[in-house]
């Protein structure tokens, strides 16, 4: 009886969270670009960390080279050791860019945007990684709002350029979409907990290295968030398809699950309140599932327990995803949904177990803590 009513508040603790969520988000059109009767004098510089991306340069060139506002813009690409000719199409590319290569005793996303930062002398820093691919407005978009509103940290939208093919895939698209929800809800609230490197906007004033803990292989973005959360930072969230950024989806199923795992490790280290209780209250409910599904074998009140908290949880996650339809044009088949639900339990605690006994992985060819 008492672990009933531990479910059933866990429950419903998630519910108030899914609806609050879908209640915000739906509330909050999106913001169509709008034409300024006098140019804006900010200037931008867009730093693209990469490594061994020339299969990928290609078309993050080209949606540079589009870009409808070409004034004050700077591109500071930071080479990380690369070995193929990623340079070369970098040279070739006709941009207003700037060309950094990290030493030998530098490696690592961290170094480089930090080392990037150090040679911008922009207004305006704009990170986004080398398989983007962004739209026309984006750019010009950004400087507007940062003429109108002046924020410290601006989150924007991410989604992906190629659609998923197998069961795993469709796992990690339903789950980055839904964070991208979760996160852009609550930097609507005023209380943001999540941000994307591919697509992220600050003053230069304002970035510290030494708050992005260089230690950990990836989380440029969410500590330099939570840093800027702790000193009342002004952070925004632009609900917009003119800064909707495509980035490549992971090729295979091994590389789904190391970045899982990786994005796992940095939030380990995330010191917020919302932050640890949101993650809480997943991983609780995940667990209950799994547990119920277990017992279900045995005993009926845990089967019939299984199904309200599966079909609660079911429903709730699908309006969620249905609310992203106006800025990220999902289409989610319900059947389909339904059996992802089913395998997502075990898919998030398998990730979970990784990220306490797996002590190293590979990313970019290269071994990380």
């Amino acid at each position: 009886m008492v672990i009933s009513i531990i479910i059933l508040t866990i429950l419903l603790l998630y519910l108030i969270e899914a609806f609050t969520t879908i209640k915000v988000w739906r509330n909050t059109k999106t913001t169509n670009l709008r034409e300024r009767h006098s140019p804006t004098k900010k200037s931008i510089s867009v730093i693209i960390p990469f490594r061994n991306e020339s299969d990928n340069l290609p078309n993050l060139l080209e949606s540079l080279k589009n870009q409808s506002d070409k004034e004050n813009m700077e591109y500071v690409f930071v080479d990380d050791h690369s070995t193929d000719n990623g340079k070369e199409l970098i040279k070739t590319s006709g941009l207003n860019y700037k060309l950094i290569e990290l030493s030998d005793k530098e490696k690592g996303k961290k170094t480089a945007i930090n080392k990037g930062v150090q040679h911008s002398p922009s207004d305006i820093i704009v990170t986004t990684d080398a398989d983007c691919i962004h739209p026309k407005n984006w750019l010009k978009s950004i400087k507007n709002y940062f003429e109108d509103h002046n924020p410290d940290l601006l989150i924007m939208p991410v989604s992906y350029s190629n659609q998923p093919v197998s069961l795993t895939s469709f796992l990690g698209y339903f789950e980055f979409i839904s964070l991208q929800i979760v996160g852009g809800s609550k930097a609507l609230k005023h209380k943001p907990i999540l941000s994307n490197g591919a697509n992220l906007a600050f003053k230069k004033s304002i970035y510290s290295i030494h708050k992005t803990l260089p230690e950990i292989a990836s989380g440029d973005d969410i500590f330099l968030l939570h840093h800027l959360k702790k000193e009342k930072a002004d952070i925004r969230y632009l609900k917009s398809k003119e800064v909707l950024v495509k980035s490549k989806f992971p090729s295979s199923i091994s590389s789904i699950l190391n970045q899982r795992i990786r994005w796992a490790k940095k939030s380990t280290a995330v010191n917020d309140f919302n932050f640890s209780y949101l993650g809480s209250l997943i991983l609780l409910i995940n667990l209950s599932l799994l547990a119920l599904l277990v017992f279900s074998i045995a005993n009926i009140t845990c089967f019939l327990l299984f199904l309200v908290l599966f079909i609660s949880k079911l429903i709730a996650d699908y309006r969620l995803l249905v609310a992203s339809k106006d800025l990220f044009s999902t289409t989610i088949p319900f059947g389909f949904f339904t059996l992802c639900q089913l395998i997502y339990p075990i898919y998030f605690i398998f990730i979970a177990l990784n990220l306490i006994f797996r002590r190293s992985q590979y990313w970019k060819d290269r071994k990380v803590s």
